[in-house]
């Protein structure tokens, strides 16, 4: 009985020094939901001493909106005496900082079969949700920056094809479609055709009345013409 009692005191100490030593916070809760034990390190992550858990919920350390959603995702986990993992959530530091963990948990039953409470290890998160935030704030940033470019590209493109004055297509792109046309009802046999007119006697219009005039005439003239 002395040996077994030293290997159990042997084995409490490495696991003790196990669990104060591992980078995330190790926790205990009985079957209220009240902190019964708490690992040194959650000074590190929250700010507070062991002492200072001791006592308390994890919703106390909660923002009030933050609590209120992981008391009913809680409660209903409690219920059913499941374990659970990956649940993050929002914690507030001493000093008044937001930490994200993420918890993960599992029920605590006595030799009879009892339900005790939970033990359970929480992460700290909070650099990886910034990472993963910025990241995203990025993508979105590169797809703004993309769209706008296509916007762009599509303007100059258009002001490329484009007549200043009338609106219309210009002389080089009237050349791109022609050919592109033609290609097709070559390939597919089919019937072409071009409609061309001329306006005679255009540079009187312009001697007479002015190059303000003449412009006016060649904008209702190409809008005639586009008219269906």
């Amino acid at each position: 009985r002395k040996r077994t009692e030293e290997l159990l005191k042997e084995s409490e100490k490495r696991f003790r020094n196990l669990v104060e030593t591992t980078s995330d916070w190790i926790w205990e809760i009985d079957a209220n939901g009240v902190y019964t034990y708490a690992s040194p390190r959650i000074r590190d992550i929250l700010g507070f001493e062991s002492s200072e858990i001791i006592g308390k919920r994890p919703e106390d350390f909660m923002p009030p909106e933050e609590a209120q959603q992981v008391l009913g995702i809680l409660t209903s986990i409690f219920a059913a005496r499941s374990q659970f993992s990956n649940l993050e959530n929002k914690n507030l530091h001493k000093d008044g900082r937001v930490i994200i963990l993420e918890t993960s948990g599992v029920p605590i039953v006595d030799n009879e079969g009892v339900f005790c409470g939970y033990r359970g290890i929480d992460r700290d998160i909070t650099e990886r949700k910034q990472a993963e935030m910025e990241l995203q704030y990025m993508k979105e940033g590169l797809e703004t920056a993309n769209a706008e470019l296509h916007i762009a590209l599509a303007r100059q493109q258009q002001l490329a094809h484009t007549d200043s004055l009338t609106g219309i297509n210009n002389r080089r792109y009237l050349y791109e479609l022609a050919e592109y046309e033609f290609g097709i009802a070559i390939r597919y046999q089919q019937p072409f055709s071009v409609i061309m007119f001329d306006l005679d006697h255009f540079k009187e219009v312009n001697d007479t009345f002015g190059h303000a005039a003449g412009d006016q005439i060649l904008q209702l003239v190409a809008k005639t013409a586009c008219a269906e």
